[in-house]
């Protein structure tokens, strides 16, 4: 009676003046009940007496009457009593079905009943084995009235029927006591009836037609997302797929639909893609047969969303990688119309690589925008040949479009018989890195390469790395292939000297690559322009931002060669580094050959000499000193008189070019706020217009010096002054100052 009367009124104490007092007493001695005087009543001392009273009340008016609706009327209709009637039918419904199954048959078609009561019984018939005998038993009804009853059932489902994923919690790290305190919960379906319901909508799909798609769509999406295989997943994949043929006889899922409807039909079938290969499988091979890259063809969201999405397209890369790369090749590549390349809709380099005017968007360049990262975890090979088959392609139009004059042809010498030839540029070499502009595809493609080949280095038997690394510098005529190469040696440098051997033999990539290590050392500051601005680029972002923390990124292939020369790691013996010594020195002595006479050398050849110079040990006297408890190795490189003059005269002409260092360290440090260090630069603080008028200085040097250095050094520092001069000194610029900066920053 106290619970009863509890869950009626709604109170936590309960007054007892008409209950029979021995009672209350034995129940208070047994501490199942409590009195409090301040309240003038009882409370239940735990919840368990109240569940168990509540079920004993509904068990008694359940065997008491068959008259259901009078059994509904007699316990009451409060949310505890609700609650517990639906725990008490499911407990029937696993121990002895067939005791309620007049109950719930009589129930379902009983229209006095309240349908909150029906909600209850739907929900546990949904969440036991007996909701297949209620779908056999009542197809006719759920057919009735615009199928009115089952798209209840699909609501019931998608609020009722759902369980705490806990594999999910695990995966992320997460306790499931922590997970529930979470904002988002993280749930999956629970229950037979999703299955019931599911194969009921597929057995029905032809006469239902596109009739509730937008209800019966989120329950086939949140199917999908926590169920890649199975019989179910392979029917919500039908269903979900015979959706998307139906509009596609029509115009395809475009501009016609809405985002999230056309976003769960893709999605749905993407997941459950492993039930349905030879159905996509199908889709793709017409696709490319017929060419269909449109914009207005009915299966390109579909193809967008497998080329884009690094989410969505996780299940149908792994599931069918070669036709993903069919599909990557299709449209990522094509020749231009050259009767448009000066048109003025053009804009970025795209044309230049023979990627199409309408091509995807993969801003920000990332290593996650596009599939070929997952290519490469599920089919290496494929997608290595791929990456390799595309970059050729599209790095020869590059080499003989409008932006030839910037390219140079170099020689990698793979071994004494070997020798093959490659394009490289600033722009090429850089790629990997997204620190020179690019296309934003090429460096999603090469960052991914980059990453994977970085992961797999970690691991991978020392041979099966140097294959793998020859395989990629031989089969590509791009140094952007032969960079990513090179960035896995200088982070694996006791595995890989056989390939950096290959590298050091070609002069070109030790320039290259202390240009790109110059580069590096801004990156972080570069990758984050516009951080949070939009919560969907933040993945990509991050990814970026992460790898400027990479050790090797603040070496370079110079480095890397001095390291040879005085370090082994503990695995290496004393007769290996020494073999290494003399391997080097030999390809050094190799380039002093090759230098012309002293009267005949140009200002490349001497920078080279200098270049040969810090490399070379035999050349250098090593002094130690002691500081801060540590002790400091210093190399002190032998110059010749006149290469020293020729340093010294290249130094003062370089202050020039750096110039605005200090400008450019501090634009930096203010754009990433740290404080510590943008403090040190007080000229700039205390003077936001001297700020202003070294960024136009830079400007017109940008404009009219023909000085490559003066453009590498200083090209980005205007949108980073400007950025932080709007962000956090508004209020001292004036109007043409605002104007000028918004400007800048506008073009950038």
């Amino acid at each position: 009676k106290i619970a009863h009367k509890r869950a009626n009124d709604g109170h936590f104490f309960v007054e007892a003046a008409d209950f029979d007092n021995e009672v209350l007493q034995n129940l208070e001695a047994d501490e199942i009940i409590k009195y409090d005087s301040n309240a003038v009543g009882y409370f239940i001392t735990h919840d368990i007496y109240e569940e168990w009273a509540l079920h004993k009340i509904i068990e008694k008016n359940f065997i008491k009457s068959k008259d259901y609706k009078k059994i509904f009327d007699a316990i009451g209709s409060s949310l505890p009593i609700r609650r517990a009637f639906r725990n008490w039918l499911s407990e029937k419904l696993f121990i002895n079905k067939d005791e309620v199954k007049s109950l719930i048959e009589g129930t379902t078609i009983d229209d006095e009943i309240e349908s909150y009561w029906k909600d209850e019984i739907y929900i546990s018939v949904l969440l036991s084995d007996y909701a297949g005998i209620f779908f056999q038993l009542f197809e006719g009804k759920l057919l009735e009235d615009k199928q009115k009853l089952l798209m209840r059932f699909i609501f019931l489902l998608r609020i009722a029927c759902k369980e705490i994923d806990e594999d999910f919690l695990d995966l992320l790290g997460i306790r499931k006591t922590a997970g529930i305190a979470l904002k988002t919960l993280f749930t999956k379906p629970k229950g037979s009836g999703w299955n019931c319901v599911i194969d009921f909508i597929h057995k029905h799909r032809n006469d239902f037609g596109l009739q509730n798609i937008n209800i019966i769509l989120p329950l086939l999406d949140d199917w999908n997302k926590k169920n890649k295989d199975g019989e179910t997943t392979k029917k919500a994949s039908q269903i979900a797929l015979f959706y998307y043929e139906e509009i596609a006889k029509n115009d395809g899922i475009g501009y016609g639909y809405r985002d999230e409807t056309k976003n769960q039909i893709i999605r749905s079938v993407l997941n459950g893609s492993f039930e349905i290969k030879e159905e996509l499988t199908n889709i793709f091979n017409e696709v490319v047969f017929k060419k269909e890259t449109d914009h207005s063809s009915k299966h390109y969201e579909l193809i967008q969303t497998i080329l884009s999405s690094a989410t969505d397209s996780f299940e149908i890369t792994k599931n069918l990688p070669e036709q993903v790369i069919s599909l990557a090749d299709l449209f990522w590549f094509q020749i231009p119309d050259k009767t448009n390349w000066r048109s003025g809709g053009r804009m970025g380099v795209e044309q230049y690589f023979c990627l199409p005017e309408h091509h995807l968007e993969y801003y920000p360049a990332s290593a996650f925008q596009t599939p070929i990262f997952q290519l490469l975890r599920f089919a290496p090979k494929q997608a290595i040949d791929f990456i390799l088959s595309f970059t050729n392609k599209t790095v020869e139009c590059y080499s003989k479009s409008e932006l030839k004059n910037e390219i140079e042809e170099i020689e990698v010498f793979i071994n004494e018989k070997e020798i093959i030839k490659q394009y490289i540029s600033n722009r090429l070499w850089n790629m990997y890195r997204g620190t020179q502009v690019s296309t934003y595809l090429l460096e999603s493609i090469h960052m991914a390469l980059e990453k994977w080949l970085l992961e797999y280095a970690k691991t991978a038997p020392q041979e099966k790395l140097e294959n793998l690394c020859s395989y990629l510098i031989k089969k590509s005529i791009s140094a952007s292939i032969t960079a990513i190469v090179t960035s896995a040696v200088l982070a694996q440098p006791s595995k890989l000297f056989n390939i950096a051997k290959i590298l050091f033999q070609t002069k070109e990539l030790f320039l290259y690559d202390t240009s790109r290590m110059m580069l590096d050392q801004t990156a972080k500051s570069h990758f984050s322009i516009g951080y949070g601005f939009n919560y969907q680029r933040k993945i990509y972002q991050d990814e970026r931002i992460t790898t400027c923390d990479d050790k090797h990124r603040k070496m370079s292939l110079e480095h890397l060669a001095v390291n040879y020369q005085f370090f082994r790691s503990e695995e290496e013996s004393e007769q290996e580094a020494e073999k290494r010594q003399e391997i080097l020195w030999k390809i050094l002595d190799k380039y002093y050959e090759q230098l012309p006479s002293k009267s005949k050398q140009t200002e490349s050849d001497k920078t080279w000499r200098l270049y040969l110079a810090r490399m070379d040990r035999r050349k250098m006297n090593l002094t130690t000193e002691e500081k801060n408890g540590q002790v400091l190795i210093k190399f002190n490189t032998e110059i010749d008189p006149e290469l020293k003059k020729y340093s010294e005269e290249s130094i003062k002409r370089s202050s020039d070019e750096m110039k605005y260092t200090s400008l450019n360290l501090w634009s930096n440090y203010r754009f990433e706020r740290n404080e510590d260090k943008y403090k040190q630069y007080q000229q700039y603080e205390k003077n936001p217009q001297l700020v202003i008028t070294e960024t136009k200085e830079i400007i017109e040097g940008l404009k009219n010096r023909k000085d490559e250095n003066f453009s590498l050094s200083n090209q980005s520092i205007p949108a980073y002054t400007c950025s932080v001069l709007i962000r956090d000194f508004f209020d001292k610029l004036n109007s043409e100052e605002k104007e000028f900066c918004k400007e800048v920053i506008i073009n950038f």
